[in-house]
């Protein structure tokens, strides 16, 4: 009964916010099946959770659970997480089967989450896979002499690595402690073209299938400094928090810059590009919105929540509405904000 009050007061509050800038409110939905949910994305019907070594499939019309498939371990249809930098799984479902990128391999599966074929990685494993022209674009880490790199890299169809598109060091040296708040390495393939963010400034820079950069598309942007009490909160999150602080010897000292990147997050749906900044601002993040040619269509206000300082919950924006998984309560709920 006890948390059956605590569930229904959690739904109460998270209805009683208005989406800032449209004035409609907040439908949330309770994912009971969900223990947790690291990342997501949607197609026009269905909605892939991926948690752990597993991959959720539910409808998008009433959320309902389809199937669930996947489990730990080396097998045609099993998966092997990156425990080692404790990231997630990555899925992609823009075209007609979801590619599975876990450690070493990229696993296709139909839509129905059928397994159909794996490929084996042949030289560096890369972190996230997506589609680009008859290959992919993907995030690997390698090394250069003593320095970790990251690394955009051009790949075949059979993960044949082709040629790097930017690099830049790696935010981890041994011994020389973590940076924070740096160029932000989202990558997004949308329509034949790839999208990449990793500039300090505000800019996206757009590149063919070929890895020709075509143009910038970019703005004056103030950025904003980055405060003591962030950093003290960031500090004490590795020190703190389950998760990371097993990580906090390894990575300390963390190192500050003096002001944020302009842009934390991009998504792209729907024909546009929905970049996010670090400005905060009535309980929500602002954001830019452009069409994929680079015509800017104006800014608003986000409502995002965060699970710490340097992370939001998971969230995909899809026909003019953000999604957004939130845990309260030891709980899980979908969030659908429209745009």
């Amino acid at each position: 009964m006890k948390k059956l009050i605590l569930h229904m007061a959690t739904i109460l509050t998270i209805l009683s916010m208005s989406v800032f800038g449209s004035g409609n409110k907040h439908q949330i939905k309770e994912m009971p099946d969900l223990l947790n949910p690291e990342y997501f994305v949607l197609d026009d019907q269905q909605m892939y959770i991926v948690e752990g070594s597993t991959v959720s499939i539910y409808s998008l019309k009433d959320l309902t659970l389809k199937k669930k498939f996947g489990q730990k371990g080396e097998g045609p249809s099993e998966f092997i997480p990156d425990s080692q930098t404790d990231r997630p799984m990555f899925i992609d479902v823009q075209g007609k089967e979801i590619i599975v990128t876990s450690l070493g391999k990229v696993s296709i599966f139909s839509k129905t989450g059928d397994f159909i074929k794996e490929l084996k990685m042949r030289t560096t494993p890369g972190k996230r896979f997506q589609p680009l022209g008859s290959g992919y674009a993907a995030y690997i880490v390698r090394a250069e002499g003593k320095k970790l790199m990251r690394s955009i890299m051009l790949y075949d169809r059979d993960l044949n690595p082709i040629k790097p598109i930017i690099q830049l060091e790696h935010l981890w040296e041994a011994g020389k402690g973590l940076k924070v708040f740096r160029e932000p390495t989202s990558f997004i393939t949308s329509k034949n073209k790839l999208y990449v963010t990793w500039h300090a400034d505000f800019r996206v820079s757009v590149y063919d299938e070929n890895g020709v950069l075509l143009y910038h598309l970019k703005r004056p942007y103030e950025r904003l400094n980055v405060s003591n009490s962030i950093k003290e909160a960031v500090i004490d999150y590795f020190k703190t928090h389950p998760k990371a602080k097993q990580f906090y010897e390894l990575v300390k000292p963390i190192k500050f810059p003096a002001k944020f990147p302009a842009i934390r997050q991009m998504r792209i749906a729907d024909d546009k590009i929905y970049l996010v900044t670090f400005k905060e601002e009535n309980q929500g993040f602002e954001y830019f919105i452009y069409q994929q040619d680079g015509k800017p269509l104006g800014s608003k206000i986000i409502y995002l929540e965060k699970i710490n300082p340097l992370q939001t919950y998971p969230f995909y924006i899809k026909n003019n509405r953000l999604y957004q998984l939130v845990e309260k309560d030891e709980s899980w709920f979908l969030r659908i904000s429209q745009l």
